[in-house]
């Protein structure tokens, strides 16, 4: 199995002027000690973005967009 120590993002940007629009993550099994993010942006627009998760352990949030712009 696959052991990730950092966030997973389907997508990220740190323009205000991109949007992120249908990103995606698959976990199907092994750890990832951080979080699970569709897409992210501090910045800018993020939406319509997913996580599935089929098996695994997840540390921390799942979120399938985060903007803080």
């Amino acid at each position: 199995d696959v052991h990730v120590i950092q966030n997973v993002y389907g997508g990220y940007t740190n323009s205000s002027e991109k949007k992120l629009e249908s990103n995606s993550v698959v976990i199907k099994n092994g750890t990832i000690d951080q979080s699970v993010i569709g897409a992210y942006t501090p910045r800018g627009v993020a939406k319509a973005n997913s996580v599935t998760i089929e098996g695994g352990t997840i540390g921390k949030d799942v979120r399938g967009s985060y903007a803080e712009g």
